[in-house]
């Protein structure tokens, strides 16, 4: 018996684009089962609805998946991971979400429309054309809207964009784009963010999520760190930012409280391009607005500028000559910063260390395979879609111990325990 999705099917979400410009890589074909027409006599650049003289015929041995309006992604290195289509669940209340993770990973790098409200729990609903950056922690599926943690969101001069739906605290920069410039697959995910002329690419290993974009010239390009985003029940209790100049990096943490309590990110980030200058802002509660921190500050947050602020850091980069392409890794822990790559965040970077975005792609790709590829099925295209997509979707929890550090073990080991003394009367808890 074939499994089939109930929730959604591309087929009814997305029509299959035609071959209407250059752009455009699929042909739709017509009643006449013609060959599309193509400039200065050259061999078509779709495939044909009979056989045909093209340029690009597909594979016998792979057939084109039908993403529809998306285009599919072809890595050399893909076997079922190429049947599995990210954007399966995430309008219509599906609450999925198509960025980058590992099977359990503790990261999930994703998109984050902006809004607020019961379509966007898990960060991104697919009929709302707008971004506001990518965060590193998702829910799939769920209820109640939650996690999001650590928004990073590429800009330039090109737009003022703003998104401020729901909160004054909000106030993202953003960015519309179309989803036909917007691909995705198991560990990967890359959109074209339009107001900016910027490409974004995302790619995650279990600790961290890595970021590639690419900048064109412009007088002022910015990555902003952002610990102040939340939706709907969640909000931010504290955030703490700190520019590590000797080791062009940044720092810090995002400490929350919502639908899931007392919820603690710590981070560093790290990049391969010299950064320029870093800014930072935060959200003032009386003239209820974001406000320039004096420059020269390279730290913000904790008992500076005090609690609550929403802090975020505006990371320049030097693109006044030519564009250039950023790569930044960001590694959580819920346990602390850490230093030296011996503790904490600091530690999980170290899963990283030496790799570049390629590289970190390739590696998910290879654990998406070996965990897809635990079971092999027969079928037509449409049926290895639907069946690896389905399989795909109960790995994105966040729920395996083996992606946490030992410290994270013994912490929550520790936390545990005075929960259960707390309830036995042993240990008195406090307001």
């Amino acid at each position: 018996m074939k499994m089939k999705l109930s929730a959604i099917s591309l087929a009814v979400l997305f029509a299959i684009a035609g071959c209407n410009s250059d752009e455009n890589h699929y042909y739709q074909g017509g009643l006449d089962g013609s060959l599309p027409t193509v400039p200065d006599g050259s061999k078509p650049v779709c495939p044909p609805v009979t056989d045909g003289d093209c340029s690009d015929k597909p594979n016998p041995e792979k057939p084109e998946v039908d993403m529809g309006v998306h285009e599919p992604v072809e890595f050399a290195d893909m076997d079922v991971t190429r049947y599995v289509n990210p954007f399966i669940g995430t309008g219509n209340l599906g609450n999925t979400y198509p960025g980058a993770t590992t099977p359990h990973g503790m990261v999930q790098l994703s998109p984050n429309n902006g809004a607020n409200g019961w379509e966007y729990i898990s960060g991104y609903y697919y009929h709302d054309p707008r971004t506001s950056g990518f965060s590193h922690t998702h829910l799939s599926g769920a209820g109640a809207g939650d996690l999001n943690d650590i928004l990073v969101m590429p800009i330039n001069s090109r737009s003022n964009y703003m998104i401020n739906e729901g909160s004054a605290t909000l106030h993202l920069e953003a960015s519309r784009y179309q989803h036909k410039d917007e691909q995705a697959t198991a560990g990967y995910y890359k959109v074209d963010l339009l107001d900016y002329d910027i490409k974004a690419e995302l790619t995650a290993s279990d600790r961290v999520g890595v970021h590639r974009y690419t900048f064109p010239r412009d007088s002022k390009s910015e990555i902003i760190v952002n610990t102040g985003f939340k939706i709907n029940w969640d909000y931010t209790s504290d955030s703490y930012l700190k520019w590590d100049k000797e080791n062009n990096r940044i720092e810090g943490h995002r400490f929350s409280d919502g639908w899931a309590p007392s919820q603690k990110e710590f981070f560093v980030m790290e990049f391969d391009q010299p950064i320029k200058n870093i800014r930072f802002a935060y959200y003032d509660k009386d003239q209820k607005r974001y406000m320039d921190v004096p420059e020269g500050i390279t730290e913000i947050g904790n008992d500076i500028r005090g609690k609550y602020q929403y802090a975020r850091a505006y990371v320049e980069f030097d693109t006044a000559k030519k564009g250039l392409t950023v790569e930044a890794k960001l590694a959580l822990s819920n346990v602390e910063i850490g230093k030296d790559g011996k503790s904490g965040a600091s530690l999980n970077m170290t899963e990283v260390a030496g790799m570049d975005f390629d590289e970190v792609r390739e590696t998910a790709t290879k654990k998406w395979e070996a965990e897809l590829g635990k079971i092999r099925v027969t079928g037509d295209e449409e049926y290895k879609q639907t069946f690896y997509s389905a399989l795909y979707i109960p790995t994105l929890a966040r729920l395996s111990i083996p992606t946490w550090t030992a410290a994270t073990v013994r912490f929550t080991r520790v936390a545990a325990l005075t929960r259960m003394a707390t309830r036995r009367g042993a240990i008195k808890s406090t307001p």
